[in-house]
């Protein structure tokens, strides 16, 4: 690269930096290196503190796991387990805090000697300064503290008695998004956030403990805080703050034996502090407990007398921007579904207070701890048409969406919290039925009639769960987890969207009052415990008992959840010209992956004559493999098209015939049931995978018939489909082609759209899936240049440019490499200027998409680097891969494919499993359809399998597996259309 060039480049990445928003905090070190953006810097104590140190220890290293026979131990031997815990969060600029756990518990006398030296806290932290067992203090030189894990000395050890367990330990707050106590400085308002995220198998990372499901126990908890002005919140109610002055609080902190707790602090700052004491938890699962802290907004409802309910938002200084939905509503919904969740239950609900937290860039939607529902205030804001800050259209809309986030949040206080799984192979069952109930809720109360959603939630389950039972990553439900690692594939959205689909099969067949008492036997039997499946098949069945019913529903049961895979419905026509005459008959087969069994199930179907109206046969059921004859009648009636579980009533794959296919594909808009239009897009869409449709004849007709989709809701899962379509089974050069043809498609649905969100959904749609840079880079810059989008043939305005759609056209100009580095930075500062992007937050995620973007050899070098080194955190890393390949560069995306299997298996032994899976899903080139990659792939798979790396194997075979798709479908495609 010419000295010239290097020196605009130079220029150009300073420019980029100096719009990110650095944070000096006062008191940092000098020299002292920044952890991520957000700006912490590492800091010292200020006394040398003696720590044993966990040579393991990494926040970027893979967790060491918890197995289930450990657990069953520990299970078997322990009892009244208390925890007692004093936290020092230390000055607000400061990556560590420190604490004092005292570890009350029982062990049983049959113990024996040998098994107690087995004994071990669950401890992913940085050291250890101080141990006393039973009052008896352990020397920190015959400390063992290895592998994320401390040894108990089993001398001090009593039998049949409490034991006293007291440590100092000192942590890192996580910053990866991996889960522990984090910490989190937002650009928005300026102000730091700490909150926990501790399932799964994550609260040893805030502090040592028996870190399992099924050893509940109490916590007491005292905080001290650096920030006077932070709201501090926790499981249970606050009965006590004090500051530090007051002499009380000095004798407090000598009387828990943690005097040095204020030594990080500067005198000047002691006037700050304030020490927060909170009432005792019941005895709950370690993953529930939980700590918020920042200076968020407090809304009190004000209606609710029985017990305090809170709303917690933090502040906005530079750009005001509100919930989508208003606290006052808020709580009304809250209170709906608090009533209609004790009814359906048989328990008022079970804890002291509850507090709604809306915290700034979590790693997910929302996390849940006991008392306490945490949502991700970034993905609930409400659109602005001033500064256009709308990042995403669900398949749902914004508010429905986060109305069934509370709703699945509040359930989980029953069914999660009161009663709580025995180990983390039922991690899906606690989502997968707070998420059914959530759609009770709205379904079944009319006061939230406005909020529902569930066609849209069911149908979005059936199809994500048939990529998930036609793949060879396949699983049952009830799949048995041997350790905490082998747990996090049922924290799959896959699992729990199979999960739903089960309960809502389960409820068609024994009738919701059926499902009803079985929940509330369940509940009354199990409160404050923890349970597994089989012991809510059993109350379902006792429930029914309890009805007079004598349907026998367990085997049934456990059928569904034992078995993998999926059953695919043909419909087959047989016709008798002789007799004038039809038959419709349906018959299920096997595929490949997943056990040969035949479902049990019930489903409607949908007839369709000429002009399609619809009539529908009931409750048609399916069972083995036999031809079942549903209908016949005069060759005259024959229907034109039929839809196999129509009113998503059932789970199965449909395999259509021609003549329906064929009709369908011409005729889409024209189904009048808006829930089996939406459902028969994926259908159809589907059809390609079972290599029963062309891709070429998909997008004929979807680019027809898409234009007049009316129901907003159906439309991001269309293009969806769309878009894998052109990523997948087409080369670059057809891809190209056919974008100009979706371009004109997009443009024609944004001009007839009604809505801002919509118009500007599609506009998103547009820059991000239909343009091709080397077609169409002047266009855009014409675009950016008039501020909105006009119509090429006649000038017409189609619509106004948001910020984030101008943005998104410089971080495409980025992937042109004939415009210059001058010309980039000029309009990056123009974008940059904007009152959009001063919010900084989004400045930064912005900052992040460009640098994966741009095009320089060595910047793209760099990024990669990052990457592979695990430099990113989890969110950070989400974005910034996702935009790394460009697919208009056949041999850039070729380089960093080899790349790719040279260093993923490197990848997965050094990096944790969330990390190294979206490294692996974001940046595998399969897309390339290469078919030497099969080889790659196989090597790979060859090794992982003797190195019983189960995780990274599933992961291998569906890679594989969709390479030989794209090969397949691309070497049958006729010529482009």
């Amino acid at each position: 690269m010419s000295k010239r060039i290097e020196g605009q480049l130079d220029h150009f990445i300073q420019a980029v930096k100096d719009n990110q928003k650095s944070l000096l905090i006062a008191g940092a070190v000098a020299g002292t290196a920044a952890l991520g953006f957000y700006g912490f810097k590492k800091m010292h104590h200020s006394n040398e503190m003696k720590l044993v140190s966990d040579k393991q220890f990494s926040q970027l290293s893979t967790q060491y796991p918890l197995q289930l026979n450990e657990a069953v131990f520990r299970e078997r031997f322990l009892s009244n387990i208390q925890y007692d815990l004093v936290l020092n969060l230390h000055p607000k600029d400061s990556i560590y805090y420190s604490g004092r756990i005292k570890i009350s518990f029982m062990v049983n006398e049959q113990v024996i000697q040998e098994d107690l030296k087995n004994l071990f806290l669950d401890f992913h932290g940085q050291g250890i300064s101080d141990m006393t067992v039973n009052q008896n203090h352990v020397p920190l030189s015959s400390l063992c503290f290895d592998s994320h894990r401390i040894m108990i000395p089993y001398e001090n050890i009593k039998l049949n008695a409490i034991n006293h367990l007291i440590i100092k330990f000192t942590n890192t707050f996580e910053e990866t998004g991996r889960g522990g106590l984090m910490k989190y400085f937002n650009p928005v308002d300026n102000e730091i956030y700490i909150f926990s995220n501790l399932e799964p198998f994550n609260c040893n990372r805030w502090f040592p403990c028996f870190d399992q499901p099924s050893l509940r126990a109490s916590l007491k908890l005292q905080v001290l805080s650096p920030e006077a002005q932070w709201q501090i919140i926790s499981n249970g109610k606050k009965v006590n703050s004090m500051a530090v002055s007051d002499i009380n609080s000095k004798n407090l902190l000598d009387d828990l034996g943690c005097s040095e707790f204020l030594e990080p602090y500067e005198d000047k700052h002691h006037s700050l502090l304030v020490i927060h004491s909170f009432e005792d938890t019941p005895s709950i699962s370690t993953h529930l407990f939980g700590l918020f802290c920042g200076r968020f907004k407090c809304y009190i409802d004000q209606d609710q007398e029985k017990f305090p309910i809170r709303l917690f938002q933090s502040h906005y200084h530079d750009i005001k921007q509100s919930l989508l939905i208003e606290p006052k509503e808020i709580f009304r919904i809250i209170q709906v579904g608090l009533q209609f969740y004790e009814e359906q239950y048989g328990i008022k609900y079970p804890f002291s207070k509850l507090d709604l937290v809306f915290c700034p860039n979590l790693n997910t939607e929302a996390i849940h701890s006991e008392g306490t529902i945490v949502l991700n205030q970034n993905n609930f804001l409400a659109y602005h048409e001033q500064t256009g800050a709308f990042r995403e259209l669900p398949m749902i809309n914004a508010s429905q969406r986060l109305t069934q986030t509370l709703l699945e949040q509040l359930s989980q206080i029953w069914f999660g919290d009161l009663v709580s799984m025995k180990w983390w192979n039922d991690i899906w069952l606690t989502q997968a039925f707070n998420k059914f109930m959530a759609l009770q809720c709205t379904n079944q109360c009319n006061e939230l009639k406005k909020y529902r959603s569930t066609e849209n939630i069911m149908i979005d389950a059936i199809a994500q769960s048939l990529i998930f039972d036609t793949s060879p990553y396949i699983q049952s439900l009830n799949f048995s987890a041997i350790s905490t690692t082998e747990a996090l594939t049922q924290y799959e959205s896959e699992n729990v969207n199979k999960g739903v689909i089960f309960f809502w099969i389960l409820t068609h067949n024994i009738g919701y009052k059926g499902f009803q008492a079985g929940i509330k036997e369940y509940f009354a039997k199990y409160k404050f415990q923890n349970t597994d499946t089989k012991e809510l098949i059993d109350s379902f069945q006792i429930g029914l008992s309890r009805l007079g019913s004598n349907q026998e529903i367990r085997l049934w049961c456990n059928l569904w959840l034992q078995k993998q895979g999926v059953n695919i419905i043909h419909t087959i026509i047989e016709r008798d010209l002789i007799n004038q005459s039809f038959t419709l008959n349906l018959k299920a087969s096997n595929q490949k992956h997943g056990d040969q069994h035949y479902f049990d199930q019930k489903l409607d179907v949908a007839l369709y004559d000429q002009d399609m109206n619809e009539t529908t046969i009931e409750n048609v059921r399916i069972y083995g493999d036999h031809v079942k004859n549903i209908f016949s009648g005069n060759l005259e009636l024959c229907p034109a098209a039929i839809l196999v579980n129509s009113n998503c009533k059932g789970y199965c794959r449909v395999h259509l015939d021609q003549q329906s296919l064929n009709h369908f594909l011409i005729n889409l808009s024209k189904v009048k049931n808006a829930v089996n239009r939406a459902y028969l897009y994926r259908v159809i869409f589907d059809q390609i995978k079972l290599r029963n449709l062309k891709p070429n004849d998909y997008l004929e007709a979807l680019f027809t018939e898409i234009v007049v989709e009316e129901n907003f809701t159906i439309i991001p899962s269309i293009l969806n489909d769309i878009n894998y379509c052109l990523k997948y089974y087409y080369t670059n050069g057809e891809r190209k082609i056919l974008q100009g043809k979706y371009q004109k498609v997009l443009l024609s649905m944004i001009t007839r759209s009604e809505t801002l969100n919509l118009k500007n959904y599609l506009t998103k749609e547009l820059l991000e899936n239909a343009i091709n840079m080397d077609r169409d880079s002047e266009m855009l810059i014409q675009w950016l240049d008039l501020g909105r989008i006009t119509n090429q043939q006649d000038n017409s305005v189609v619509n106004i440019l948001t910020q984030e759609h101008k943005f998104i056209i410089v971080r495409l100009l980025h992937r042109s490499r004939n415009i210059s580095l001058f010309d980039l930075r000029k309009r990056l500062e123009d974008v940059s200027s904007s009152i959009y992007l001063q919010n900084q937050y989004l400045k930064d995620v912005y900052n992040i998409e460009i640098e994966s973007s741009f095009y320089e050899d060595e910047q793209k070098q760099k990024v990669w680097d990052k990457y592979v080194s695990g430099e990113y955190n989890i969110e950070d890393f989400k974005i910034s891969s996702r935009y790394f390949y460009n697919l208009e560069d056949d041999e850039m995306c070729e380089i960093y494919g080899s790349k790719f299997f040279k260093v993923i298996e490197q990848v997965f032994k050094e990096r944790d499993y969330q990390y190294a899976k979206i490294f692996f899903q974001n940046l595998s080139p399969v897309f390339l359809g290469r078919e030497h990659y099969l080889d790659d792939l196989l090597k790979i798979l060859e090794r992982q399998v003797k190195e019983n790396n189960h995780l990274f194997v599933k992961l291998l075979k569906y890679e594989i597996e969709l390479l030989e798709e794209i090969i397949e479908i691309r070497s049958t495609q006729n010529v482009i259309m």
